[in-house]
């Protein structure tokens, strides 16, 4: 028989775990939801991390820092 389990997401960012607001949102929707509180977040990548395993997978979010002149 086949069971059917719910993975937990958990995203990364600066050290915090930040809650997933709905599982429904794929990764790149949780960042937009996020970047209200956390406006450097509208250019973030999203990288899984090597973390992750059956129970859960873990999003790394890093803000691109850029340094001019």
């Amino acid at each position: 028989m086949l069971t059917v389990k719910k993975v937990k997401r958990e995203f990364i960012y600066e050290g915090k775990t930040l809650q997933d607001p709905n599982p429904g949102l794929t990764p790149y929707e949780v960042v937009e939801f996020y970047s209200k509180e956390y406006p450097e977040l509208v250019s973030a990548a999203i990288q899984k991390s090597k973390d992750s395993n059956a129970e859960s997978i873990k999003y790394e979010i890093k803000t691109k820092i850029s340094t001019n002149g």
